[in-house]
């Protein structure tokens, strides 16, 4: 399915005006909904036998810095809090991927100027914290669910915390969104710890 897409942004590039734009834009568009597809088979398919170790620590800090030129871009400040290491029962890429899916939504419901914190432990979690509008404690567990997006203007198929629940129920964790009374969202990953 990627090749076909690749060809074709290669052939759009070359071309100009508003329709190769909206075209292009279709092509990411469908591109990132693919990307997502595949995400939500390897979270359903991802099996750990619990020798597997991760640190939370190094995955936030790599996620976090993979995405501060976009959070920047948004005149959105990225804050890493939390020192390392925090050992869990994991793996890395499938977490990795989660929290980046997270932290996606929370820099896109942050107001521009805001901040959103990422918190590696101290226990064996991840937390995500963004002062966007929140989300209403009667639509939280629906979010979980597939093709449910809390903002149906931003884009995206509805697949994201659907494939963050897989991830931490393959791990034997939980996710958690609750609300922040300064106004935003908390989202919170809990994993396993490898201390056990």
């Amino acid at each position: 399915m990627r090749t076909p897409l690749a060809i074709m942004t290669l052939e759009l590039e070359r071309l100009e005006g508003p329709v190769a734009g909206r075209l292009r834009g279709d092509v990411a568009a469908l591109s990132r909904r693919i990307d997502q597809l595949l995400a939500s088979a390897r979270a359903g398919a991802l099996r750990l036998d619990g020798t597997e170790r991760a640190d939370l620590a190094d995955i936030a800090a790599e996620v976090v810095g993979r995405y501060a030129p976009i959070a920047m871009g948004r005149e959105i400040t990225l804050v890493l809090e939390g020192e390392g290491p925090v050992p869990v029962i994991g793996d890395a890429t499938a977490i990795g991927a989660a929290l980046l899916n997270i932290l996606e939504n929370a820099v896109r419901a942050s107001p521009a100027g805001g901040t959103v914190q990422v918190i590696a432990g101290p226990g064996p979690e991840l937390i995500v914290a963004d002062n966007g509008p929140g989300i209403a404690p009667d639509v939280r567990e629906q979010l979980f669910e597939p093709y449910k997006r809390g903002d149906a203007r931003g884009p995206g198929a509805g697949l994201g915390l659907f494939i963050v629940r897989r991830t931490m129920e393959a791990h034997g964790g939980a996710v958690l969104l609750v609300g922040r009374p300064e106004g935003g969202t908390r989202v919170i990953l809990r994993f396993r710890s490898a201390h056990r």
